[in-house]
């Protein structure tokens, strides 16, 4: 469910939602050495040019709680079970970019 993708000298873990190779806000934040408030008002500043489904996925509600316990299911390092639990549990809506999103 994850793998990495490089370019240059940076490294991102991408996990997989539905079969489509996917990364956080935060995930994109480090990649771009900025942090993940700019890339939510990117995002704000230009919804109209974003397709849910085809540039992100926003996961609430059971799907969150699922894709979060999928997720770390996969590790079987405590202390990043640990982190993972603290930020799903406070997590209300998680956004996914695709690799279109991605580039966009």
């Amino acid at each position: 469910m994850t793998n990495l993708a490089q370019s240059n000298d940076t490294q991102v873990s991408i996990i997989n939602f539905k079969s489509i190779p996917v990364v956080t806000n935060e995930m994109l934040a480090n990649f771009y050495g900025t942090d993940a408030s700019n890339i939510r008002k990117n995002y704000s500043n230009n919804k109209t040019r974003f397709i849910e489904g085809k540039h992100f996925f926003k996961i609430v509600g059971e799907e969150l709680k699922s894709f979060a316990s999928d997720l770390k299911s996969l590790t079987n390092d405590l202390l990043l079970n640990n982190i993972l639990f603290q930020f799903f549990s406070k997590t209300r809506v998680l956004t996914l970019w695709t690799e279109r999103g991605f580039a966009r």
